[in-house]
């Protein structure tokens, strides 16, 4: 009792925070899975803070969001119109999944509900369906509202023998209710996976997930673009041009957004520790081609070496 009325106040913080008002009455199970809930204005995600995904951002922006926003809007009752209830993105780590995600969330003006499997998980039994239920029924009061599960093939693998009797009940019912979404038309519910293992998910998962997208590894433009939007108006990187910019992308082939994230910060310290140990006063602290280069060095030699994911875990989905 004592942690589900911590719960209840933390929930009426997030709802005064993120301005939500009008709230029905919620029950103890709705009101511990509210914690969850994210501010989609102050997530700071938007789309142009995403760098080479314009495709996928456009593919997003009409294939999800236009049909949410047109349903608010227009009153046709057309049920080829109405926007997915499954979106899933997929792709090796560090790709910009989560990022698609959280800006998708802000593009929406949707409430964002950052789903912890271990939110569901409880040792009594019959709670944890209990909380999938409020899941759904918490998500339709907020409406619309986007539910997002990262690392979805961790909670949504395809069901065998080997499961325990709570987790294989778990899955049926999120299934379930899940169901009760795309049989009804009036929701604004749109329920999102990321995951890098797309071929561990349940084959009843996949059919839910009814729009899917590939967010694969940025080809040299697309890198060139992230360094881009990486480092606008950063004053360390103020002096790269349009050459610096594809000369370091060039070089970077089989990184990640994530990884070039971290190669821009080395790049950084090691312009920092160059001007640190200089005896010119006058050098200015800006990065070169040549800290890239080093830090690029660096980064590829401290990179734990994982043996690559098999080519079908990110097999185009029909």
């Amino acid at each position: 009792m004592k942690e589900k009325r911590e719960c209840r106040k933390r929930a009426q913080e997030i709802f005064k925070a993120i301005g939500l008002k009008n709230v029905p009455k919620l029950n103890d199970y709705e009101v511990c899975v509210a914690v969850n809930l994210v501010d989609p204005q102050v997530l700071n995600t938007t789309w142009n803070s995403i760098g080479g995904l314009d495709s996928i951002i456009h593919e997003i922006k009409y294939g999800v969001l236009e049909p949410l926003r047109a349903k608010r809007l227009l009153s046709i009752n057309s049920r080829l119109l109405q926007p997915p209830k499954g979106v899933l993105l997929y792709g090796p780590p560090g790709c910009g999944k989560t990022l698609l995600a959280r800006a998708m969330a802000h593009a929406a003006h949707a409430s964002f509900l950052n789903l912890q499997i271990s939110t569901l998980v409880n040792m009594w039994y019959g709670e944890t369906q209990k909380y999938v239920e409020a899941t759904f029924s918490l998500a339709e009061k907020i409406q619309p509202t986007i539910i997002f599960i990262d690392e979805l093939d961790s909670f949504l693998t395809t069901r065998s023998h080997l499961d325990n009797e709570a987790t294989r009940m778990m899955k049926t019912q999120f299934m379930s209710l899940w169901d009760g979404l795309i049989t009804n038309n009036n929701t604004q519910i749109v329920v999102v996976g990321a995951t890098n293992r797309p071929g561990d998910l349940d084959q009843a998962i996949l059919r839910r997930l009814s729009f899917k997208i590939n967010v694969p590894l940025p080809n040299v433009n697309q890198r060139k673009h992230i360094l881009k939007v990486l480092l606008k108006d950063d004053p360390v990187a103020k002096a790269l041009n349009e050459d610096d910019f594809m000369q370091i992308a060039s070089k970077t082939e089989g990184l990640s957004g994530s990884d070039l994230s971290e190669l821009c910060r080395k790049a950084a310290f090691a312009c920092l520790w160059s001007f640190l140990e200089g005896d010119d006063t006058r050098a200015s602290l800006l990065v070169t081609v040549d800290h890239f280069t080093q830090a690029l060095h660096k980064y590829m030699n401290d990179k734990i070496k994982l043996s690559p994911l098999d080519n079908t875990n990110f097999f185009p989905l029909d």
